[in-house]
């Protein structure tokens, strides 16, 4: 009988142990919240921050004021400086959609370097465009980063006699381009939606790409606002 008892207690504990490992697998599949991926700001692994950051900037649901009620009340000074970063993005964003109409000629919201074409010395090397700068508010950012090679549009390769920004005018604001880029050692397909060119021409002063006045004043109002707890850092992002 006692047996039978020892027997049984451990087939309870055999099942209980298989339904923690199941719900803690179901955890680990589950799709990360916005509080998770802000935890993960502090990871000391740099591709954890980075992954963490992009994927707040491409959440369409996020707020500055959500952003700082998740902000950590001990973070430190790469944790607020990014998700000051990611307010700022999705405050321009919300004000860019708010703003412009939705359709026009197409923009990705990026600065990039004149063409590179194909050197003579190496013909298998693909021409390509150098991201130099991504512009908060507009799609590409949390998709593309400064540094990014692009290769091709939509799978069309870039040649060495196109300019990019007449390849930009197949398309229009709404739609959504595959960009292919190499990044570091990777070649990534990366699909992004577009938006108004205008919107880009009336928020961005050149040649310095800083906000104009009036959206650098709406932006400086919330800073002083709603993320006045994040913005006292030093490392606040400037307009």
């Amino acid at each position: 009988m006692k047996r039978a008892s020892n027997r049984l207690r451990g087939q309870t504990l055999g099942v209980a142990v298989l339904l923690a490992a199941v719900a803690s697998a179901s955890a680990d599949d589950r799709d990360p919240t916005p509080a998770d991926l802000v935890a993960d700001l502090g990871h000391p692994d740099y591709a954890v921050r980075q992954a963490a950051t992009d994927a707040l900037l491409i959440d369409p649901s996020l707020t500055p004021d959500e952003l700082a009620a998740l902000a950590p009340p001990d973070a430190g000074p790469e944790v607020r400086h990014r998700l000051l970063g990611v307010a700022r993005h999705h405050f321009l964003r919300r004000l860019r959609l708010e703003t412009f109409p939705a359709d026009g000629p197409a923009s990705l919201g990026v600065v990039q370097s004149a063409q590179n074409p194909t050197p003579t010395d190496q013909p298998d090397t693909p021409a390509y465009v150098l991201v130099t700068r991504v512009l908060p508010g507009f799609p590409a950012t949390g998709r593309l980063r400064p540094f990014d090679r692009v290769l091709a549009l939509d799978g069309r390769p870039l040649l060495p006699d196109q300019n990019f920004p007449e390849l930009m005018r197949r398309y229009r604001a709404g739609q959504q381009v595959v960009v292919t880029v190499e990044r570091a050692d990777q070649t990534l397909d990366l699909a992004v939606p577009l938006a108004n060119k205008a919107a880009l021409v009336e928020m961005y002063a050149q040649p310095g790409h800083g906000l104009t006045p009036v959206f650098g004043r709406r932006w400086e109002h919330v800073l002083r606002t709603t993320l006045a707890p994040l913005s006292s850092s030093p490392d606040t992002p400037s307009p």
